[in-house]
């Protein structure tokens, strides 16, 4: 599921490949955030903001907070949800993970 997409493969597909195992994982609850940030990080690169933003948990597991922060920040300001973007920043301010990046994007949008 990590591989490189394929000459000719496209994001979508790879994200639909991806979140039919994320359907069958018998994982519940934080052993199943992995796969589902998979998902989303494929949603995301695809383009696929909205979807994308409904797959990155509003609480994830203290290793992911960082780059879940960046990436449901990043998806709402595509979204024009700048206001929604910032709170989502400023709320994960102190977390460690992707700092340089997320205060960044607040550069961008006016932090």
């Amino acid at each position: 599921l990590c591989r490189p997409l394929e000459e000719g493969e496209k994001a979508e597909a790879r994200a639909k490949d991806i979140e039919s195992w994320q359907a069958r994982a018998p994982e519940k609850g934080a052993a199943r955030e992995p796969l589902v940030l998979l998902a989303a990080d494929h949603r995301a690169r695809a383009g696929e903001w909205r979807a994308a933003l409904a797959l990155y948990p509003a609480n994830p597991t203290e290793p992911n907070r960082g780059w879940v922060a960046l990436m449901r920040a990043t998806c709402q300001a595509r979204l024009g949800q700048q206001e929604t973007a910032l709170a989502t920043l400023k709320e994960a301010r102190e977390v460690a993970g992707f700092k340089n990046e997320r205060t960044s994007l607040e550069k961008r949008l006016g932090l």
